[in-house]
């Protein structure tokens, strides 16, 4: 019968679980993180693709550059 009070002591002592959860808690945040960088890098990334698309297949509209396809609007130059 004593043996129950004692492994509930040592159960309360023991750290290896808190420290485990906290790991896992900082594995989540880091993935979060991660997340939301890719899905907005993701966008801004796919809209300047857009831009030099538009621009490698039409660069001139009626004998002058269009607006997006002017230097420093796509990240290059025209």
């Amino acid at each position: 019968m004593q043996r129950i009070p004692q492994l509930a002591s040592a159960f309360l002592r023991e750290e290896d679980a808190a420290s485990m959860i906290e790991y896992a808690l900082l594995a989540v945040l880091i993935a979060m993180v991660v997340a939301v960088a890719a899905l907005t890098l993701g966008h801004a990334v796919s809209t300047e693709f857009s831009n030099i698309a538009s621009c490698v297949n039409a660069p001139i509209t009626g004998g002058a550059l269009s607006a997006n396809c002017k230097a420093g609007t796509t990240g290059g130059a025209a």
